[in-house]
């Protein structure tokens, strides 16, 4: 998400540039939890004086205009086997949700 701002260490805005480029280019898939990290995201920097109402708005836009594959909410039994495969592969259940989209070929094709 860094993307959506000017801000982090050189390192980190160089590989937001990257991933900005290919989204612009390739079908985007992401996990149901995408649009909530979004909103999370842009209110928290709106909270913090990072950018203004007018400027989240204009996130939201980006993001709209991204058009990303939105995978949909999963199953509970789903949820349970995720949590387990990022047990599994040291991951967080948030990341595992992303690699389990890259295993499936979902991802930037």
């Amino acid at each position: 998400m860094r993307w959506l701002f000017a801000d982090g260490s050189e390192a980190d805005r160089q590989y937001a540039n990257e991933v900005a480029a290919l989204v612009e280019t390739a079908e985007v898939h992401v996990p149901a939890l995408f649009v909530t990290e979004a909103a999370n995201v842009i209110s928290r920097a709106l909270k913090a004086g990072v950018i203004t109402a007018q400027e989240s708005q204009s996130r939201f836009d980006l993001l709209n205009a991204m058009q990303a594959n939105i995978d949909p909410i999963e199953s509970t039994h789903s949820t349970m086997t995720l949590a387990i495969q990022a047990f599994e592969l040291g991951l967080s259940a948030y990341d595992a949700s992303y690699f389990r989209n890259r295993s499936r070929g979902r991802s930037f094709n």
